[in-house]
C-alpha cells in the first residue's frame, strides 16, 4: 500500500476541480500586481499531473500575483512552491471525500477537499498569508501481479492528478 498511502495524502503534493493547467508553460511574472503596499484579492492556485512522481510538479497562480512554477513536498501534508521570483509553503488538510478502488481494472478514482494555509514565504512572497479551500481529483492505474491481482504497492502504472486552491491572498 505504499502508493495507495501516498494517494490519500496527495493534497499534499499537489494538484483539482476547475480548470486545468497544462504542464510546461512557460513562468510568468511572480511580481505582485501592484508595487508598494501589500496587495491583497483572491489567488488561485491549480496543479495537473499525468506523471506519478510527487515533486516538481507543474504549479500557476493567478490573481494578486501571477507566477508558473513547480511544487517540493516537504511533507504529507506540506509543499513548497517554488516561483522564479521567490516561494512560499502551503500546508494542507487531510483530504476528505470519496475514493474508490475498482479490483477488475486497477483503478483508484477519488474526488476529494479540504482547506489549506499559505506562510513562511521567501523573495517577492516574503510577506505572504493566505488560506482557503482546494478540491483535488486524483485518477490512479496499479498494475497487476503475475496472479492477475492488482498490486497496489507497486509504482502505478498511470496516475492523473489536479488540483485547484482558492481563496485569499495577502502579499
Amino acid at each position: 500500500m505504499k502508493y495507495g498511502k501516498r494517494l490519500a495524502g496527495m493534497a499534499a503534493v499537489l494538484a483539482a476541480a476547475g480548470t486545468l493547467v497544462l504542464g510546461g508553460l512557460p513562468a510568468a511574472s511572480a511580481a505582485p500586481a501592484h508595487a508598494g503596499p501589500a496587495a491583497s484579492g483572491t489567488e488561485t492556485i491549480q496543479i495537473m499531473s499525468t506523471g506519478v512522481g510527487l515533486n516538481h510538479k507543474p504549479v500557476i497562480a493567478v490573481g494578486v500575483f501571477t507566477a508558473g512554477g513547480h511544487n517540493v513536498v516537504l511533507s504529507s501534508t506540506t509543499d513548497r512552491f517554488v516561483f522564479p521570483n521567490g516561494s512560499f509553503k502551503v500546508k494542507f488538510s487531510k483530504p476528505q471525500g470519496p475514493q474508490s478502488f475498482n479490483p477488475a481494472t486497477c483503478l483508484l478514482d477519488g474526488i476529494q477537499h479540504g482547506t489549506y494555509r499559505i506562510s513562511h514565504g521567501s523573495g517577492a512572497y516574503a510577506k505572504i498569508s493566505g488560506h482557503g479551500k482546494y478540491n483535488l481529483i486524483v485518477l490512479t492505474v496499479s498494475p497487476k501481479g503475475a496472479n492477475g491481482q492488482c498490486n497496489r504497492s507497486a509504482k502505478p502504472t498511470a496516475t492523473e492528478t489536479e488540483l485547484e486552491a482558492l481563496g485569499p491572498v495577502s502579499v
